[in-house]
């Protein structure tokens, strides 16, 4: 018999939006970063 683990994650994610350049942001359940990026506002 396989038996498997699941493992579930808590994630919170925020946006600050600007004229050019929006921010994300991705925190852990106790407020470590995990990741963040900014993107710019332009068409392109």
């Amino acid at each position: 018999m396989t038996s498997m683990t699941s493992t579930r994650r808590v994630v919170t994610v925020g946006v600050d939006t600007h004229s050019d350049v929006h921010h994300a942001a991705v925190i852990d359940e106790v407020g470590r970063p995990l990741a963040d990026a900014g993107f710019p506002t332009t068409p392109a």
